[in-house]
């Protein structure tokens, strides 16, 4: 490719650097996220384990039928019960480690001609960071005709 610039992604990492008179960046992952899913929990945090699913029509058949002349209150349903935790696998834990550790990051361009300011936004160790870089198109050497 013929570029000057060439922003690329998809490995989450920030990287900044020339090549051959052109420059080369990756932002990063604004989020901090190496995937589309939802990050990975820590390994002292529990996993959820979905507690046995009774349906309706289960319920009913296990309800014992009122006797004649007795009114019964129909009980509420719980609602948002939290299921019961397990710790996480072994194999769990595995697929957590080769999780690559990023940092949120992102990168604002102020394009000036042939001058490139890039401002690096970086989450490290709860606290924001910025860089700045800057790239100059090089200018070919034009010999003055005689």
């Amino acid at each position: 490719m013929d570029v000057d610039l060439l922003l690329s992604g998809y490995t989450h990492q920030f990287e900044a650097y020339t090549h051959d008179g052109r420059f080369f960046l990756n932002p990063g992952s604004a989020t901090g996220a190496w995937t589309m899913e939802a990050p990975a929990p820590e390994p002292s945090l529990e996993v959820p384990v979905q507690s046995k699913a009774t349906t309706d029509s289960e319920r009913a058949s296990l309800a014992t039928k009122p006797e004649a002349g007795l009114q019964t209150e129909k009980q509420p349903e719980p609602q948002n019960e939290k299921p019961e935790a397990r710790p996480l696998s072994e194999e769990q834990l595995e697929l957590q480690s080769a999780i690559p550790n990023t940092n949120p990051s992102f990168a604002l361009l102020d394009i000036q001609g042939p001058v490139v300011v890039i401002y690096i936004y970086q989450l490290i160790n709860d606290e924001v960071k910025v860089d700045k870089l800057e790239y100059r198109k090089p200018v070919p050497n034009v010999s003055e005709p005689s």
